[in-house]
């Protein structure tokens, strides 16, 4: 299997490998891509999406797919795990309580396979002692249910920001500013 490495081109030169690693590769249009905007590009960022009410997992997943998102939903951890282990995610968005494998422990587990996942919790129930418990295992937000998609596409954005950042500097060797080193 060939490895791509930064500044390589894919797809007919239409294409850029930005960033790239064992965990992945950021990707964006070259010079030479018609049109040459990031808005005529369709979005390839998977998102995965884990909450146990099925009614808010599919309205979520129904938002990120009209912004040209890739969403996956699962509606338990465990079942999210499995499918984190199958393939890559760019972001996980993960309900706090739940039955079985809770958010938090679903964010661990997450980061143990991918280090550079971005990683969101939501939840009905915030509490401050829950926040810093997500922000210290590698959450990068806390959003209070429920919601709008107003509210949560700017965080999704800094959330994917961030996770570039992380690979990018994984390739050189060294983390971002405000990673968590554990």
């Amino acid at each position: 299997m060939r490895r791509f490495k930064n500044g390589d081109y894919f797809n007919n030169k239409n294409l850029k490998i930005v960033s790239a690693n064992k965990f992945g590769a950021i990707i964006r249009p070259s010079d030479g891509f018609p049109g040459g905007h990031m808005s005529e590009f369709v979005s390839s960022l998977r998102i995965m999406v884990v909450d146990d009410q099925i009614t808010h997992l599919n309205a979520l997943c129904d938002i990120l797919g009209q912004h040209d998102f890739d969403a996956t939903g699962c509606p338990t951890g465990e079942a999210a795990l499995a499918r984190l282990r199958e393939g890559s995610f760019d972001l996980l968005l993960t309900d706090l309580a739940m039955p079985g494998i809770g958010g938090l422990a679903l964010i661990e587990a997450a980061r143990a396979l991918d280090p550079c996942i971005a990683c969101i919790i939501m939840t009905g129930e915030g509490t401050v002692d829950t926040a810093v418990k997500a922000m210290k295992i590698g959450a990068l937000d806390y959003i209070i249910k429920p919601f709008k998609a107003a509210t949560l596409l700017p965080i999704l954005k800094r959330a994917i920001e961030f996770r570039e950042l992380r690979l990018r500097d994984a390739t050189s060797g060294a983390m971002p500013s405000g990673a968590d080193s554990e």
